[in-house]
């Protein structure tokens, strides 16, 4: 796999008012709530195929997702292997099998948390793990209790986290890469760090290449996050499927027995990869640029509903993605489109054109039809000081223009056609605040297939844009929030402060590469006669000394700057919006005071 040495990340739960650490720190109903809402469940009837879900009530999220439908022509992920981390499992529940090993639902697994157990034990110590494979392939026939998305599938579960949610990069990395080389057909995984939104980091990376070996990944997309472009790592990587719902009061297994529903992307995420195994089966291929392109196409684009007003119109793309998952018609599209979804960067950006290919597998002719389903636009700065805010984000009934170099084509069976996609910005739009624009490429055939290929863009210069919020100096400094394993932020308990001089510099968006240099006034010409200026006293007098200024022998030019060195020690890489730098410069001499002066800090 060929990645690089990482420096530990150590992410840690927040403790409850008693110093304990919660067993199940989902958010749970009531027991009358939750056996109403299980109560709920439609019946998924007329099963005559035999075999796991027979009999069984299908959940409200099977029947929305259609999942029942495929459960009921025999589709149930048979002969497929799913690799699962997380906390590990509880593979004693009956909806997972009560055993461990050969012949078992839980068939493998192990756990890579050093120093923490038993290393060929994946029993879980938190329940959380218990919850994802119960939604992804659990099955209790007994009094109809409870049926995964893909309930003849056999699992291989790795423990990458500790009993207390503490997880580590280095061993999150470790499990995507055990789970490859142990024949996971498809990996989901409902853990990652927040405030790493680039497809970079170890993570990331690691998961992107195993895509690229022919493995679909399913990550969740998190619970939080700080406005547009915030997502959970690795949901970031290149060609990993990203979920982000249903995760409302979805019915799970609980460790040591029992069901309840509970809420949260984790609960999204291994839903849609049991939907990715169930069409695994049904097609007979695992290509997961396939399956993404499939998922998106033939999604269902959501209405905001208001209980005042009823619909609002469209949910924007960014915030639903593609649509609701519907695995049926995934499963069984005569029509592939690719790329599966458009993406039109930035004004200053933008290609003059995306190529959407369109394949007809029928064995008929068929006459599609391409049209435009515009979503309202979202500005990414909200205010007249343009912050970036998590909510509300302002939508104004803004739609780009989108053109087609043919709005109608004819393909014959087996045959492919080539459109020409081309975009411009909304009129009308305050380009300054990055109004993001998006919708949907309808593509409508005689056949009666309905596909829906989302497409995202922005108005205005990300590049232009000035990209610090705030630049002061701090005496302050403290130990940052601590990400929780499912995307939770919280302040760790017994936060320690120190004295610590430096400066705090918030980020708007987020930016590959910042550096915070030190640059001098008063630099001493090179026949400056006397000796230089003394290190800064405790004068109260604000004004520059005349006399003070600084050997040009320290000075650096860096890309045009000079500089005495910068602040923080080190450049930050692929740094997040709304995340700051502190410290001093580190990166001058070992005990060198600065120099007696009034010197700027520039960032770039």
């Amino acid at each position: 796999m060929n990645s690089w040495p990482v420096q530990t990340l150590n992410h840690t739960i927040e403790e409850d008012k008693d110093g304990k650490q919660p067993e199940e720190p989902e958010k749970q109903e009531p027991e009358q709530t939750q056996q109403r809402r299980m109560a709920r469940r439609a019946d998924s009837t007329n099963d005559t195929s035999g075999g796991a879900t027979k009999g069984l009530k299908a959940s409200w999220n099977h029947v929305m997702t259609q999942i029942d439908k495929l459960h009921k022509k025999g589709f149930r992920g048979s002969g497929i292997q799913i690799a699962v981390l997380d906390t590990g499992v509880d593979y004693n529940h009956p909806a997972l099998g009560g055993c461990f090993g050969k012949g078992c639902k839980v068939v493998l697994g192990a756990s890579l948390v050093p120093n923490d157990g038993d290393p060929n034990d994946p029993m879980d110590r938190h329940g959380h793990g218990t919850k994802v494979a119960g939604i992804l392939a659990g099955y209790d026939e007994k009094d109809n209790r409870f049926v995964g998305a893909a309930p003849n599938a056999t699992l291989a579960v790795y423990r990458v986290i500790k009993g207390n949610k503490q997880v580590e990069e280095d061993t999150l990395a470790a499990g995507w890469v055990r789970a490859y080389d142990e024949g996971a057909k498809i990996i989901v995984s409902s853990t990652g760090f927040p405030g790493f939104s680039w497809p970079y980091s170890l993570a990331a990376t690691v998961v992107s290449r195993i895509v690229e070996k022919g493995i679909p990944c399913v990550v969740a997309i998190g619970n939080t996050g700080y406005a547009p472009f915030d997502v959970l790592n690795p949901a970031a990587g290149r060609g990993v499927t990203a979920v982000g719902a249903p995760g409302n009061s979805v019915p799970v297994p609980l460790k040591r027995g029992g069901y309840m529903n509970d809420s949260g992307t984790s609960f999204a995420c291994p839903l849609v990869g049991g939907i990715m195994a169930l069409i695994a089966e049904a097609r007979g291929t695992f290509d997961p640029a396939e399956i993404n392109s499939l998922l998106m196409a033939n999604a269902a684009p959501q209405v905001e509903q208001s209980q005042v007003t009823g619909p609002k119109g469209l949910f924007t793309v960014m915030q639903q993605g593609g649509g609701l998952v519907q695995a049926w018609n995934a499963a069984h599209a005569a029509t592939l489109v690719k790329p599966g979804s458009l993406h039109f960067n930035d004004t200053d950006h933008r290609p003059s054109s995306i190529s959407l290919e369109i394949q007809n597998t029928a064995k008929s002719e068929v006459v599609y039809e391409l049209s435009n389903i515009a979503a309202d636009t979202m500005y990414t700065l909200d205010g007249e000081k343009f912050e970036r805010k998590q909510h509300p984000h302002r939508r104004i009934q803004a739609e780009a223009a989108i053109n087609f170099s043919k709005s109608s084509v004819t393909i014959g069976p087996g045959q492919s056609a080539t459109i020409d996609v081309s975009a411009s910005d909304p009129q009308g739009v305050d380009s300054k605040r990055l109004p993001l624009w998006s919708g949907w490429v309808a593509v409508n055939g005689s056949d009666g297939t309905s596909l829906t290929v989302p497409y995202l863009g922005l108005a205005g210069s990300l590049l232009s844009t000035s990209n610090s919020q705030d630049l002061a100096p701090s005496t302050r400094g403290e130990a940052p929030p601590v990400p929780q394993a499912d995307g939770c932020v919280t302040s760790p308990p017994n936060l320690v402060t120190y004295a610590k001089p430096g400066i705090a510099l918030n980020f708007l968006l987020a930016s590959p590469q910042v550096d915070v240099y030190i640059v001098p006034l008063n630099v001493c010409p090179a026949d400056h006669s006397q000796e230089p200026a003394p290190a800064a006293s405790n004068q109260t007098d604000s004004s520059p000394s005349t006399g003070a200024c600084v050997p040009e022998s320290m000075i650096t030019d860096i890309k045009g700057i000079k500089t005495i060195g910068q602040v923080p020690g080190r450049s930050k890489r692929y740094a997040e919006g709304a995340s700051g730098l502190c410290g001093m410069a580190r990166s001058l001499p070992a005990r060198t005071l600065l120099p007696a002066g009034i010197s700027l800090l520039l960032a770039s």
